[in-house]
Protein backbone atom coordinates (compact mmCIF):
# COMPACT_ATOMS: atom_id res chain seq x y z
CA UNK A 1 0.00 0.00 0.00
CA UNK A 2 2.81 2.62 0.45
CA UNK A 3 4.20 2.16 -2.33
CA UNK A 4 0.72 2.65 -3.92
CA UNK A 5 0.92 5.97 -2.52
CA UNK A 6 4.39 7.14 -3.09
CA UNK A 7 3.66 6.21 -6.71
CA UNK A 8 0.57 8.20 -6.59
CA UNK A 9 2.04 11.08 -5.57
CA UNK A 10 4.61 10.98 -8.08
CA UNK A 11 2.16 10.61 -10.81
CA UNK A 12 0.04 13.20 -9.12
CA UNK A 13 3.08 15.27 -9.08
CA UNK A 14 3.98 15.04 -12.69
CA UNK A 15 0.68 16.04 -13.84
CA UNK A 16 1.04 19.22 -11.21
CA UNK A 17 4.18 20.05 -13.04
CA UNK A 18 2.85 19.57 -16.72
CA UNK A 19 0.03 22.62 -15.15
CA UNK A 20 1.66 25.90 -15.88
CA UNK A 21 -1.75 27.93 -15.06
CA UNK A 22 -0.97 29.52 -11.92
CA UNK A 23 -4.86 29.28 -11.00
CA UNK A 24 -4.62 25.64 -11.06
CA UNK A 25 -0.87 24.64 -9.90
CA UNK A 26 0.26 28.21 -7.70
CA UNK A 27 2.82 26.30 -5.90
CA UNK A 28 4.85 25.78 -9.61
CA UNK A 29 3.99 29.26 -10.50
CA UNK A 30 5.42 30.63 -7.24
CA UNK A 31 8.69 28.54 -7.83
CA UNK A 32 8.75 28.75 -11.27
CA UNK A 33 8.80 32.50 -11.09
CA UNK A 34 10.95 33.46 -8.21
CA UNK A 35 13.99 30.81 -7.62
CA UNK A 36 15.69 31.81 -11.37
CA UNK A 37 15.19 35.68 -9.41
CA UNK A 38 16.98 34.62 -6.75
CA UNK A 39 19.81 32.22 -8.65
CA UNK A 40 20.62 35.69 -10.82
CA UNK A 41 21.19 37.17 -7.48
CA UNK A 42 23.57 34.42 -6.06
CA UNK A 43 25.57 34.61 -9.45
CA UNK A 44 25.37 38.35 -10.01
CA UNK A 45 25.15 41.48 -8.33
CA UNK A 46 23.06 41.15 -5.24
CA UNK A 47 20.87 43.71 -4.78
CA UNK A 48 19.19 42.39 -0.83
CA UNK A 49 15.97 44.48 -1.87
CA UNK A 50 15.27 41.77 -4.84
CA UNK A 51 16.01 38.85 -2.06
CA UNK A 52 13.65 39.77 0.01
CA UNK A 53 10.56 40.55 -2.81
CA UNK A 54 11.63 37.48 -4.10
CA UNK A 55 11.72 35.54 -0.76
CA UNK A 56 8.33 36.66 0.28
CA UNK A 57 5.84 35.17 -1.63
CA UNK A 58 7.92 31.55 -1.32
CA UNK A 59 8.34 32.08 2.46
CA UNK A 60 4.64 32.97 2.72
CA UNK A 61 3.78 29.61 0.69
CA UNK A 62 6.19 27.69 2.40
CA UNK A 63 4.66 29.18 6.28
CA UNK A 64 1.58 27.53 5.45
CA UNK A 65 3.13 24.59 3.72
CA UNK A 66 5.59 23.29 6.60
CA UNK A 67 6.03 23.78 10.74
CA UNK A 68 9.93 24.46 10.48
CA UNK A 69 12.40 27.28 9.94
CA UNK A 70 14.61 24.58 8.57
CA UNK A 71 11.79 23.04 6.38
CA UNK A 72 11.00 26.33 4.83
CA UNK A 73 14.43 27.05 3.65
CA UNK A 74 15.40 23.74 2.14
CA UNK A 75 13.47 25.24 -0.87
CA UNK A 76 16.99 27.22 -1.22
CA UNK A 77 18.63 24.01 -1.82
CA UNK A 78 17.78 24.08 -5.79
CA UNK A 79 19.10 27.28 -6.09
CA UNK A 80 22.32 26.13 -4.20
CA UNK A 81 22.94 23.33 -6.65
CA UNK A 82 21.99 25.37 -9.45
CA UNK A 83 24.41 28.08 -8.33
CA UNK A 84 27.33 26.22 -7.85
CA UNK A 85 26.74 24.32 -10.89
CA UNK A 86 27.04 27.68 -12.80
CA UNK A 87 29.75 29.65 -10.73
CA UNK A 88 32.97 29.91 -11.10
CA UNK A 89 35.74 27.70 -8.73
CA UNK A 90 36.76 31.28 -7.37
CA UNK A 91 33.40 32.36 -6.13
CA UNK A 92 32.45 29.39 -4.05
CA UNK A 93 32.98 31.51 -1.06
CA UNK A 94 30.55 34.03 -2.51
CA UNK A 95 28.31 31.80 -3.15
CA UNK A 96 28.06 30.36 0.24
CA UNK A 97 28.09 33.51 1.49
CA UNK A 98 24.80 34.82 -0.49
CA UNK A 99 23.09 31.73 0.16
CA UNK A 100 23.48 32.42 3.73
CA UNK A 101 21.96 35.82 3.07
CA UNK A 102 19.29 34.02 1.63
CA UNK A 103 18.41 31.17 4.44
CA UNK A 104 18.64 34.32 6.44
CA UNK A 105 16.14 36.47 5.04
CA UNK A 106 14.05 33.31 4.05
CA UNK A 107 13.99 32.16 8.02
CA UNK A 108 12.84 36.02 8.91
CA UNK A 109 10.05 36.57 6.33
CA UNK A 110 8.99 32.74 7.41
CA UNK A 111 8.71 33.25 10.99
CA UNK A 112 7.05 36.49 10.21
CA UNK A 113 4.26 35.18 7.82
CA UNK A 114 3.79 32.25 10.58
CA UNK A 115 3.29 34.97 12.96
CA UNK A 116 0.79 36.49 10.70
CA UNK A 117 -1.09 33.27 10.09
CA UNK A 118 -0.89 32.37 14.42
CA UNK A 119 -2.42 35.96 14.62
CA UNK A 120 -5.50 35.42 12.75
CA UNK A 121 -5.86 31.80 14.30
CA UNK A 122 -6.38 33.62 17.49
CA UNK A 123 -8.69 35.87 16.43
CA UNK A 124 -10.63 33.95 14.52
CA UNK A 125 -10.64 31.66 18.14
CA UNK A 126 -11.36 34.81 19.45
CA UNK A 127 -14.35 35.71 17.71
CA UNK A 128 -16.16 32.30 17.50
CA UNK A 129 -15.84 32.35 21.80
CA UNK A 130 -17.60 35.90 21.38
CA UNK A 131 -20.16 34.65 18.90
CA UNK A 132 -20.71 31.27 20.67
CA UNK A 133 -21.08 33.53 24.32
CA UNK A 134 -23.54 36.19 22.46
CA UNK A 135 -25.66 33.35 20.94
CA UNK A 136 -26.04 32.07 24.38
CA UNK A 137 -27.26 34.88 25.96
CA UNK A 138 -29.12 35.71 23.55
CA UNK A 139 -30.66 32.25 24.23
CA UNK A 140 -31.34 33.21 27.99
CA UNK A 141 -32.97 35.98 27.90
Amino acid sequence: MPATRSSDRRRAGHRMAEIHDPFHNPVDAILREHLPVLLEQVLGPMDEAIVWRALDPVARLRAVQVSTSAEAVDVLASVECAARERAAAGDAALVRSRLATMRDVAERLFEAHRDRIRAIREHEASRRTYVARRLMERLVK
